[in-house]
């Protein structure tokens, strides 16, 4: 038998997909939307892979949507290629949110050849 326990900040990013997953079902649900709401999706292209953690399609659009659910201080801005979190003393750098969606838009692009209906969100939750 494996052990197979999540590290507690997949745990709490899994949590915070799940959060705006819900929200995104009960928008559309009350609006009466006919969208398809994608999660959790692993694309590969040419040898590389990227997960994409929820991705609307809608007929206006595909709406490519990256989840952050971090506690703390956020510290970045558009161009820059890792953002800081401040929490309780303790910094640590992540990946630009903007750039890590820019990827995904990349890699639909590939796929779809359609880059005017791909639309980029960054969502984070409350906490942060």
């Amino acid at each position: 038998m494996y052990d197979i326990t999540l590290p507690d900040s997949h745990k709490r990013g899994k949590r915070g997909e799940r959060l705006v997953h819900n929200s995104l079902t009960k928008y559309m649900n009350s609006k009466g939307y006919h969208n398809h709401l994608l999660q959790d999706v692993t694309l590969e292209v040419d040898g590389k892979t990227t997960q994409i953690d929820h991705s609307l399609i809608s007929l206006i659009g595909i709406f490519v949507i990256e989840t952050k659910n971090m506690d703390g201080w956020i510290f970045g801005n558009a161009k820059s290629k890792a953002w800081t979190q401040s929490i309780y003393g303790k910094k640590h750098k992540f990946m630009n949110p903007i750039h890590q969606n820019y990827k995904h838009l990349v890699f639909l692009n590939k796929i779809f050849d359609a880059p005017q209906r791909l639309n980029s969100l960054v969502i984070f939750t409350d906490a942060s």
